[in-house]
C-alpha cells in the first residue's frame, strides 16, 4: 500500500542512509535447537516486530546454490530484449485480479513495474509459481467464483506454461527456489504463532491448501541518470500480506544505496508503523543489509490486523541508487506469503483482553482483491458485503463466501446500525448555557446532558468555565510528583494500601467492584488528597480514615464556598497549591451538574441539601506508567467497574489520549460477562471534562441516570498517562438513609451513604478477600454473585 501522507521532502530525501540495527533469528536454532534456543528465537522475533518491524533470518537452511542459481537465471531473463520479455506478460483482459497474478499451479508472468520517464526501466518483475501442493479442481475452494481468482487449471492459461527458450533452466532454477521458500514459510508460520502466544499451528491450520502467492523476482536495472519527476524504484509503502521473505543479490548494496530501506523514528529508533502519523515526526530512512546467505522478513497489514498492531507493518521503500554506482543492477527474490484466501482475519487477542480492535474484521481474499469485479468484492457495496458475511459487525446474518447477498437488506441493516451507533456514542455537550443562557436554553442544555447520562452514563462537556492553565498546573504538579524516585513518593504512602488516602502503587483492583476477583492488580499509581474538612464522596471516606488514625487535621471546609479551604496536611508540596486552585475552580462544574439534575429530573433544593455536597472537594491523580512488553493481556490500567458516588469529573491527558472506555451494551450491565461487553472509547476533546454517573446517584435517580461499566486500558504506549479525577454532586457521608429524588419514582430501599461508600472503597482493596474471610472458592463465588447482583 502506497503512502500518500508522506510529503515530498520525506519521500525523495537523498537515498544515503545509515544501516538499521535489526534482530537476527536463526532458523536452524528454532528447528533443531533445545527449548531455550527455540524460545530465544521466538523472543527475538517478538522484539523485532514490536520495535523495528523487520528481522534478519540467518542459518535458514536454504542452500546457497539454490538462491545463486535462481538469481543467475533470472538475471539472464531480464537481460533479454524487451520485445522478447513482453511475450511473457499477462494477456489483455486477463481475468484474475488477484495479487498473485499467476493462477496456475506451475507458471510465470512478466510485468514492468516502473520506468524513468525516458523509456528506461526502473523496476521489472517476474512472478513464478511452482507449488508442491496438489490442487483438486473439484473442490469448491478451488473452483468457486472466488477460488478462480487465485487458482486455474493449467489448460485454462497455457501461456503461463511457456518458458523462454533463450534461458534454459529458468523454470527449474526458480522452481527449486519456490520449493525452499514454501518450506521456510511453514517454519515462519510457527515462529509467528509462538511469538503471539498462539497454538503453534494457528497459521498453519489457515494455510493448508496450495499457496495463493507466487515468488516475485524483482530486477532493478542500473541507472546512469536520475529519473524524471518523483519516480523511484519502489515508493514508500507497507505490505498487505501476512509476511514477506526477501533475499537479494549483494551487488552494490552498500555503495549504491539503492536497496531496501525502512522508515525509523529518529528519536526512539523505532520503526514507523503503517498506521502511524508521520507528519510532524522526526523520521529517517535506514538501510537494511541482508546477512550473508540470509533473508530479511517484514510483516504486512494482515499480520498487523491479526495481532491488533502488536506487530508493526513497517513503512519501507527501495530508492534510486547513486547514478553510475551499480554496474549490474540488483535482483531481489521475494515471497509475499499469505494464508488460504478464505481465512478470516480479525484481532486474535481482543476477546481475551477486551481491547478494542484497530481494524474491522475481514478475510484474506477480500484484502488481496480490492480491485476485483466479483460481486463479493464490489467496491461500492464493500461494507454491505462485509456485514453480510458477518465480517464487519456481529449483527449480520452469516452467509457462505460467494453466496449471493440481498444488498438492499444489507443497506437497510447498515442504516439501522449507524443510527444505533450514533445513539450509543459518548456525547459532547456545551454546558455554558446552564450558566449564562435563558431559561429555555438552560432547560434544553440540562435535558441534553441528562440524555447523555440516560444513554451511556457519560458525557464530554465544553464551556465549563475552568481555565486551561488551572488544569495544566495540576497535571504538571502531578507529573513532577510521579516522576520522582520511588522512595520519595513512598514518603506519602500511609502504609495501609488503597482507601487511606495519600500515595499508593499497584494496590487497587477496580474489577472487584463488579465481583471479579480473578484479575491482577491494576497498573496504576494514585495520589488521593482533599480539602481539609471534606465531607462528601469517596475521597471524604478516605480522608476521614486518615484524620481519625493518623492526623490531627480538623480544618472545616464549607460545602458551598471553597474559597477559604486549604488542602489536608501531608499533601505533597508540588501538588498542594495547584490542586487547591483547581478544586475551587471545579465548583463551577458541580453547580452545573446540580442545575441539570434539578431541571431535567425535578430534584429539589431540599433534597440536594439533604444528601449531596455540590462542591468538588476531593482529588485523585491516577498515573498510568508504561507497562512492560511482558505484561499479561488481562492487565488493566483500571479494571471494569462502576463508580461509587455522584458525578465523577475527569480531565484526560492530552499527551496520551486513549485508554478510557465505556461498555454501551444494554444487555450486559454490571452482571454480564466481559466477553459480551461492547467497549467504546471516550473521545478526547481539548479543554473539556469527562463526566460520568456513580452507582449511588444512579440509584437515587431511579436508574434514570445510568451508572455504566467502564475501564481504563493498561498503558502500552511509550508516554505515561495522567488523569485528574474529582467529584461533583458528591453524596454527603453523614446524610440520612435516602431512597432517591421523589420526582424520579425511586424503587430501591433507602441506603446510608457512609455505609455504601465505605464498602465500595473497601472493594477496591486487593486485601478485600482476606479482610472478609473469603477463604474458600464457595465463599468467594457467593460474595461475587452478591456484589454483581446488588452492586452494593
Amino acid at each position: 500500500m502506497l503512502l500518500p501522507v508522506l510529503n515530498a521532502c520525506l519521500l525523495f530525501q537523498l537515498s544515503w542512509a545509515k544501516h538499521a540495527e535489526i534482530e537476527q533469528v536463526s532458523i536452524t536454532a528454532f528447528r533443531r535447537g533445545n527449548q531455550a534456543e527455540r524460545e530465544a528465537q521466538v523472543s527475538a522475533l517478538r522484539r523485532a516486530f514490536a520495535h523495528h518491524g523487520m528481522v534478519a533470518l540467518v542459518e535458514t537452511e536454504v542452500p546457497e546454490e539454490v538462491v545463486a542459481r535462481a538469481t543467475a537465471k533470472s538475471r539472464e531473463f531480464f537481460a533479454l530484449p524487451q520485445e522478447t520479455k513482453a511475450r511473457f506478460a499477462k494477456p489483455a483482459g486477463y481475468p484474475p485480479r488477484s495479487y498473485g497474478v499467476v493462477t496456475t499451479p506451475r507458471g510465470k508472468c512478466y510485468e514492468v513495474q516502473q520506468d524513468d520517464g525516458r523509456g528506461n526501466l526502473l523496476n521489472e518483475w517476474l512472478y513464478v509459481r511452482n507449488t508442491t501442493v496438489a490442487m483438486d479442481v473439484k473442490d469448491a475452494y478451488y473452483s468457486s467464483d472466488e477460488g478462480r481468482e487465485f487458482y486455474n487449471p493449467e489448460a485454462k492459461h497455457p501461456e503461463q506454461q511457456l518458458w523462454p527458450e533463450e534461458v534454459p533452466g529458468l523454470q527449474e532454477a526458480t522452481a527449486a527456489f519456490y520449493h525452499e521458500v514454501e518450506e521456510l514459510s511453514k517454519t515462519m508460520y510457527e515462529l509467528f504463532a509462538r511469538a503471539l502466544g498462539l497454538a503453534p499451528d494457528f497459521f498453519l491450520q489457515r494455510a493448508r491448501r496450495a499457496p495463493i502467492w507466487p515468488v516475485t523476482i524483482a530486477h532493478y536495472p542500473p541507472q546512469e541518470k536520475e529519473p524524471e519527476g518523483n519516480r523511484s524504484r519502489i515508493q514508500p509503502h507497507w505490505d498487505r500480506t501476512l509476511f514477506s521473505l526477501i533475499t537479494t543479490s549483494d551487488s552494490g548494496d552498500e555503495e549504491s544505496e539503492g536497496g531496501l530501506q525502512i522508515l525509523v523514528d529518529s528519536e526512539t529508533g523505532e520503526g514507523v508503523d503503517g498506521r502511524a502519523q508521520v507528519e510532524g515526526r522526526d523520521v529517517e530512512w535506514q538501510q537494511v543489509v541482508r546477512p550473508k546467505n540470509g533473508f530479511v522478513v517484514n510483516v504486512g497489514e494482515m499480520m498487523s490486523r491479526w495481532s491488533n498492531g502488536r506487530m508493526k507493518h513497517v513503512v519501507h521503500r527501495v530508492p534510486n541508487p547513486v547514478p553510475g554506482r551499480e554496474p549490474h543492477g540488483r535482483i531481489s527474490l521475494m515471497a509475499f506469503v499469505l494464508p488460504d484466501y478464505d481465512a478470516v482475519v480479525e484481532c486474535i487477542h481482543c476477546s481475551k483482553d477486551g481491547s478494542e480492535p484497530l481494524y474491522e474484521k475481514t478475510w484474506v481474499g477480500e484484502m488481496m482483491n480490492w480491485g476485483s469485479k466479483l460481486p463479493i468484492y464490489n467496491q461500492t457495496k464493500m461494507e454491505a458485503m462485509r456485514r453480510a458475511q458477518g465480517l464487519y459487525t456481529n449483527l449480520g446474518a452469516q452467509t457462505k463466501l460467494g453466496e449471493p447477498t440481498d444488498v438492499k437488506a444489507m443497506e437497510a441493516m447498515m442504516a439501522k446500525e449507524v443510527k444505533l451507533a450514533e445513539a450509543k456514542a459518548i456525547r459532547v455537550v456545551d454546558v455554558a448555557p446552564l450558566v449564562n443562557g435563558s431559561f429555555e436554553e438552560q432547560l434544553r442544555t440540562a435535558k441534553e446532558l441528562s440524555a447523555a447520562f440516560e444513554t451511556t452514563g457519560f458525557a464530554v462537556i465544553t464551556g465549563h468555565g475552568v481555565p486551561k492553565d488551572v488544569v495544566d498546573a495540576v497535571r504538571t504538579g502531578g507529573y513532577n510528583f510521579f516522576r520522582q524516585e520511588v522512595e520519595e513518593k513512598k514518603r506519602f504512602d500511609k502504609g495501609k494500601g488503597y482507601g487511606f488516602g495519600g500515595y499508593v502503587s499497584m494496590q487497587e483492583n477496580g474489577a472487584q467492584l463488579l465481583g471479579d476477583f480473578s484479575r491482577p492488580n491494576d497498573a496504576v499509581e494514585s495520589l488521593t488528597a482533599g480539602l481539609a474538612g471534606l465531607a462528601g464522596g469517596v475521597e471524604a471516606v478516605q480522608m476521614e480514615k486518615v484524620r481519625k488514625e493518623d492526623s490531627g487535621s480538623t480544618g472545616v471546609c464549607h460545602a458551598k464556598d471553597l474559597s477559604g479551604c486549604e488542602m489536608e496536611e501531608g499533601t505533597p508540596e508540588v501538588v498542594a497549591r495547584p490542586a487547591t486552585t483547581f478544586l475551587r475552580a471545579v465548583e463551577k462544574v458541580a453547580r452545573l451538574a446540580a442545575k441539570a439534575l434539578q431541571l431535567s429530573l425535578g430534584a429539589t433544593d431540599e433534597e440536594l441539601d439533604l444528601v449531596m455536597t455540590p462542591s468538588a472537594g476531593g482529588l485523585r491523580l491516577a498515573y498510568y506508567p508504561s507497562v512492560t512488553e511482558a505484561a499479561t493481556d488481562d492487565l488493566m490500567g483500571y479494571g471494569s467497574h462502576i463508580d461509587s458516588g455522584g458525578v465523577t469529573v475527569i480531565a484526560l491527558d492530552p499527551a496520551n489520549k486513549r485508554g478510557l472506555q465505556v461498555d454501551v451494551s444494554d444487555r450486559v450491565g454490571s452482571t454480564g460477562r466481559e466477553e459480551d461487553r461492547h467497549w467504546v472509547d471516550v473521545p478526547f476533546v481539548p479543554n473539556t471534562f469527562v463526566l460520568n454517573v456513580g452507582a449511588l446517584l444512579s440509584r437515587w435517580t431511579g436508574g434514570r441516570w445510568k451508572a455504566s461499566v467502564h475501564r481504563v486500558l493498561a498503558n502500552r504506549q511509550s508516554h505515561e498517562r495522567l488523569s485528574i479525577i474529582t467529584g461533583a454532586l458528591s453524596p454527603k457521608i453523614d446524610a440520612p438513609p435516602f431512597a432517591g429524588f421523589a420526582a424520579t419514582n425511586p424503587s430501591l430501599p433507602p441506603v446510608p451513604a457512609r455505609e455504601f461508600l465505605t464498602t465500595r472503597v473497601d472493594l477496591h482493596r486487593p486485601e478485600y478477600r482476606e479482610e472478609r474471610g473469603l477463604n474458600s472458592p464457595e465463599a468467594l463465588a457467593a460474595e461475587s454473585a452478591r456484589i454483581r447482583e446488588l452492586q452494593i
